[in-house]
């Protein structure tokens, strides 16, 4: 696979997560991998912000989803939350935007280690789509305007990925008002297998680049019920933690 070809939006801290019981056990493995926060949990992101005014029974169940016990929940948000304040290193919600500032908050969150540094790649070409996707809407009267996206960020540097990564796949996601929901989210492996013939790898991700698009085609019609916005076959590349 060509990396240059691949523009970097950022860096997730994360870990694998189970297969949801309402996806299907013969075409996914026990535990999946995932940049959609309606599958995985990620640093930093909503639940670990102190100003996000999160209940701290959520920020408990949310960090316990990456390894993070209960007593060093709030030491753990007091120090992310001052260091997302370097939009330098870190973009809304959960994006790092460079690998050394993803590994510091993987150390941080999880020093025992466990946790995993993914990549975020899109296609050269899909990038304009993206960014005209992402673009914020004029605020309506009164109101502050909406931040802009940490992958739109990312993306505007035009830096390609890391050729260091380990490329792990292609999920499709959706990018509506944020990059979030995921094929895995509707099931719509089912689907993708049958009538493409298409199967996810040991990750949940799609090996090939042209099937993933073949996929994210599919997923994009109408009549397949997907979650409405933009579907784009994105990239995950996995970055040992130094």
């Amino acid at each position: 696979m060509r990396l240059d070809v691949y523009r970097s939006a950022g860096f997730l801290v994360t870990r694998r997560v189970p297969r949801p019981g309402y996806n299907a056990p013969d075409l996914l493995p026990s535990l999946i991998v995932s940049a959609s926060s309606d599958l995985a949990t990620f640093i930093p992101d909503v639940w670990s912000i102190a100003w996000c005014g999160v209940d701290p029974a959520e920020r408990r169940a949310e960090a316990a989803k990456l390894g993070i016990a209960p007593e060093r929940v709030d030491g753990l948000v007091a120090a992310v939350t001052t260091r997302i304040a370097d939009a330098e290193r870190y973009g809304w919600p959960n994006i790092a935007y460079t690998l050394e500032a993803a590994w510091e908050m993987a150390r941080l969150a999880a020093p025992e280690g466990g946790l995993t540094v993914l990549e975020l790649g899109l296609a050269a070409s899909d990038v304009p789509a993206l960014l005209e996707a992402s673009a914020s809407p004029e605020p309506a009267p009164g109101t502050a305007p909406l931040g802009e996206p940490g992958v739109r960020i990312a993306l505007r540097r035009d830096a390609a990925v890391l050729a260091t990564g380990r490329p792990l796949g292609f999920e499709p996601l959706c990018f509506n008002v944020a990059l979030g929901c995921s094929w895995l989210c509707n099931g719509l492996e089912v689907p993708v297998a049958r009538v493409l013939g298409i199967r996810p790898n040991s990750s949940g991700l799609l090996s090939d680049p042209e099937e993933a698009r073949r996929a994210v085609a599919y997923i994009s019609r109408d009549d397949v019920g997907a979650e409405p916005g933009l579907w784009l076959p994105w990239l995950l590349l996995e970055h040992s933690i130094a």
